[in-house]
């Protein structure tokens, strides 16, 4: 799996268009501050999870 850093800085300049890597605990600190709750994640594959929330 490529370094973060490197695929946030290639990913947007791919044609796919604008993409970011989030960090577990960014993603949570976003969901938080849009006002949920009771956030869980479920991995889906080595590259993907889901997050689930509640407002």
């Amino acid at each position: 799996m490529p370094d973060r850093s490197v695929a946030n800085w290639l990913f947007p300049r791919l044609p796919g268009g604008d993409v970011k890597m989030y960090k577990r605990k960014e993603i949570e600190c976003m969901v938080r501050r849009a006002g949920f709750r009771s956030v869980r994640y479920r991995k889906i594959s080595p590259f993907s999870f889901q997050c689930v929330a509640r407002k």
